[in-house]
């Protein structure tokens, strides 16, 4: 999986587990499960490792994508305090922010095919010509 180490021994996965993104683009894929996919670590921070789960929940529900609260678990505090630090920063996001843009772009392509479905079957979803 293509990864990259900031300064202070933090790194992200750039994607690695999204087979469309180029930087893996022929690689071997096979298919996981919802649990495999929430369990994959994508970011590392001081030896802290944070799935994809931590980061969905962590945007979810401290960051205000669904609610903003305050940080209750230990992981989200640890995010929550690595926005403050530079060194975490990719460019102006915090480095496990832009996960979020591989995620969503994996689990779009996984619930396609439901969507058509829906689509194709509901008439109220149906594409006008």
């Amino acid at each position: 999986m293509p990864q990259s180490v900031l300064s202070d021994g933090a790194y992200w996965s750039w994607g690695g587990f999204n087979p469309d993104n180029p930087l893996i683009k022929g690689a071997a894929t096979h298919d996981i499960d919802l649990e495999e996919f929430l369990n994959i670590v994508v970011h590392m921070n001081k030896g802290n490792e944070y799935s994809i789960k931590d980061i969905i929940t962590y945007e979810a529900n401290v960051d205000g994508a669904v609610h903003l609260g305050r940080p209750t678990s230990e992981k989200h505090k640890e995010l929550a305090d690595q926005k403050t630090s530079t060194s975490a920063y990719l460019g102006v996001f915090p480095a496990f922010l832009v996960e979020l843009k591989e995620i969503a772009s994996v689990v779009l392509k996984g619930v396609k095919p439901l969507r058509d479905k829906v689509e194709a079957d509901c008439p109220f979803w149906k594409k006008e010509a």
